[in-house]
């Protein structure tokens, strides 16, 4: 899935060729811009093992349950994805800021409910994710690498490498930029 254009926020010029990198190492159907619709995705995801989101998320700190995802007609609510049960699901790689953000309630400090985690509730044994906002041009660097290290083990029976494949892209991110940890270590890997 991929948004280039979402209205009400800044352009992400860089997500139809991250989309496009993503299929081409794992194959799949590209919902790009104004096929990105809440029914076209929810009904993409029913059969994929790996999906990629490249698009703006949006979430409340204050009520975690209010993360969604943004697509070409409407938000894509942690409700909606929690709700679908997922068979062949193994991978969700979600490449928009914040996905793996928590509550900053300290009372719910320990809870982890953002669109990471319910991507693994509807049946994505792994999930990708951000802890905070990334920049445009960097996430769609890492995707890339991150699929390019993984797309060798998708014909393979068995659970994709994930974790592995994004701690060898984590660290080349970081050896190209040492400088920068606020890019690079804002990629997480949840899930076995």
């Amino acid at each position: 899935v991929a948004m280039p254009q979402t209205a009400g926020q800044a352009p992400l010029a860089r997500t139809v060729a991250e989309a496009t990198a993503a299929v081409a190492a794992g194959g799949g159907t590209p919902l790009i811009g104004p096929a990105a619709t809440r029914e076209a995705v929810r009904s993409a995801v029913l059969d994929a093992a790996v999906v990629h989101f490249a698009c703006h998320a949006d979430g409340d700190p204050e009520d975690t349950a209010a993360g969604r995802l943004l697509l070409a007609d409407g938000d894509l609510l942690i409700g909606d994805i929690a709700d679908l049960r997922l068979e062949s699901a193994e991978l969700a790689y979600l490449s928009a800021c914040g996905t793996a953000r928590g509550s900053a309630d300290p009372a719910l400090v320990d809870e982890v409910i953002h669109l990471a985690s319910a991507f693994q509730l509807a049946g994505y044994t792994q999930s990708v994710a951000t802890l905070w906002e990334v920049g445009d041009v960097f996430a769609a660097e890492a995707a890339a690498a991150f699929h390019r290290t993984l797309a060798p083990a998708l014909p393979a029976p068995g659970p994709l490498p994930a974790a592995l494949a994004l701690h060898h892209t984590v660290r080349a991110l970081r050896t190209a930029a040492p400088d920068h940890p606020w890019t690079w270590s804002a990629l997480v890997h949840a899930g076995a």
